[in-house]
């Protein structure tokens, strides 16, 4: 994604620089420093042994070289990374411990450094504590994310017990030119750590403000489709979880930014509970639009039946009733959402009621005026076409409510029947049988029962001509209330459900995603596929 430039929301919010709350800087300054006492202490500890084996070697005396004062001093630091390490891994410091932490963790071992040029003081004592003091500076400029000024003072103060100690020399001959040369070369590193540190750290702000789209930090990818994707985002200063919503970049031309744009004007529009709320809005100079709406944590119905199979016919009934009641708004303010799919219609827990619905992507939507003439092509078949009506398919310039309607009746059949009403090798067969081939019965192909009722009501909005369906979704919805062999779907029953089902199928959705992405990373990957089945995931 291109870095976004200039935003120009409807609201003409000011521009602002965004930081990272509190909360997720400490975690990751826990994270990192916990990471820097590892490397540090690992690299302190193996030149222990080496230090000591090579010295071991040299003069015979093992015991003498395992004991040795410079040696003992280089393993206290090693003994302090550790603690560090241990630290950020166990425990949650507050923001002012983490910096107490950062500060310590990188001076006391300087100060360990130190003691190894007053137990051997000669050049052959302050060099390798140079040495020691500067990879330590240096590790940490690179794992520990610091503005340049902390990491200036944080590294001076990590050299200038080494530097004291080796300038006096304590009367060794020759020790305070060497300590001369160490401060230079203290200085040096203390710049190089310095300049590091402020090219790392500004290339993470960089990032960050590569996220960021006006108000909002996007935080992760939730999913992608079509000519659209959704990150989490956030809100600089209202904290809340926010779902955004964005175009491609360079896969949309003039008429599909222009048809996204209808979309959250579209959807802006719309005021009922059980349709998608839209926060905000607006594009950048470089030509990314987007949206702001609210963030929905629950299955699409298509996750739902994916994990578990069919669902009650009580439960049907309720969602069902519940996009009713969005697609009624659409309809009558001239609206046709024409890409109703179980993808597109998710529960969620709102204001303590589980098994709300909500309504998502309006993105096909079409004004009964027609005054959308222009933004979609002539006789262009829009939609998912394991959920296209007939007229969705012959003639896409002259459908209706009632092919919102039929996607509604392919949604309940699959509910139900925990599979696609018409199903094929590729998108041609599959709309063939939407044209020509008759529903099947749900009772004719599945095993479990659904009430004669409920199935009757499925059938009629299948339907080949839009005549013979319901007559608007008022009228479905009344029918739908009227099925008295399905049972209630209770708010009891909905709030078990969420309580044990949808932990399970959360964790199960978060494995497989890690693995898939896991699997596209592998640099080489053979896919074979036998057969092209329609995606109705987009």
């Amino acid at each position: 994604m291109t870095r976004p430039k200039i935003l120009r929301s409807h609201r003409d919010a000011p521009q602002s620089t965004l930081t990272i709350d509190s909360d997720s800087s400490r975690q990751l300054l826990r994270e990192r420093m916990a990471l820097f006492g590892q490397v540090a202490g690992l690299l302190a500890f193996g030149f222990w042994i080496a230090a000591s084996v090579l010295e071991g070697l040299d003069s015979g005396d093992w015991a003498q070289a395992w004991r040795s004062p410079a040696n003992q001093f280089h393993l206290a630091a090693a003994a302090i990374f550790a603690l560090v390490w241990l630290v950020c891994r166990t425990t949650h410091p507050n923001a002012r411990m983490m910096l107490a932490i950062d500060a310590l963790g990188t001076a006391l071992p300087g100060a360990c450094f130190a003691g190894m040029v007053v137990a051997v003081p000669q050049p052959s004592g302050v060099f390798p504590a140079l040495l020691a003091v500067t990879n330590t500076m240096l590790a940490r400029a690179v794992i520990v994310p610091s503005r340049s000024l902390r990491t200036l003072l944080v590294s001076v103060a990590a050299c200038l017990p080494v530097m004291a100690v080796g300038f006096t020399g304590d009367g060794v001959p020759g020790l305070p030119l060497e300590g001369a040369f160490g401060i230079l070369w203290c200085a040096v590193a203390c710049a190089i750590a310095t300049v590091g540190s402020h090219v790392i750290y500004g290339l993470r702000a960089e990032v960050r403000e590569a996220r960021r789209l006006g108000q909002y930090t996007l935080e992760a990818l939730l999913g992608q489709g079509g000519m659209g994707e959704v990150y989490l985002a956030r809100h600089a200063l209202l904290r809340r979880p926010t779902a955004i919503k964005l175009v491609k970049q360079g896969v949309a031309g003039s008429q599909e930014i222009e048809r996204f744009q209808r979309e959250v004007q579209n959807t802006s529009m719309m005021t009922h509970p059980n349709t998608v709320a839209i926060y905000d809005y607006g594009h950048t100079a470089d030509g990314v639009f987007f949206y702001a709406m609210e963030y929905l944590e629950g299955p699409s119905l298509q996750m739902l039946v994916e994990a578990r199979g069919p669902m009650p016919p009580a439960r049907v009934i309720h969602v069902l009733r519940q996009a009713c009641g969005s697609l009624a708004e659409a309809h009558g303010a001239g609206l046709i959402h024409r890409d109703i799919k179980p993808a597109n219609l998710m529960l969620c827990v709102r204001g303590g009621h589980h098994d709300v619905l909500k309504v998502l992507d309006f993105g096909l939507v079409k004004s009964i005026d027609g005054s959308d003439v222009g933004l979609t092509a002539s006789n262009t078949i829009a939609g998912t076409p394991l959920h296209l009506s007939p007229e969705a398919i012959s003639t896409p310039d002259e459908v209706g409510p009632g092919s919102d309607i039929y996607a509604l009746g392919t949604v309940a059949w699959y509910l139900l029947a925990g599979r696609h009403v018409f199903d094929g090798h590729n998108a041609i067969e599959v709309l063939g049988k939407h044209l020509h081939v008759p529903a099947p019965r749900l009772s004719a192909v599945i095993a479990h029962s659904v009430p004669p009722d409920l199935e009757d009501v499925v059938m009629q909005c299948l339907s080949k001509h839009a005549k013979l369906r319901p007559a608007d979704v008022r009228s479905l919805d009344a029918m739908l209330a009227a099925c008295e062999h399905a049972g209630q779907w209770t708010e009891a029953l909905a709030a078990q459900w969420w309580e044990d089902e949808w932990p399970s199928i959360r964790d199960d959705r978060l494995a497989r995603a890690a693995a898939e992405k896991a699997q596209a990373e592998t640099p080489t990957r053979v896919v074979e596929r036998r057969a092209v089945m329609v995606d109705d995931s987009a």
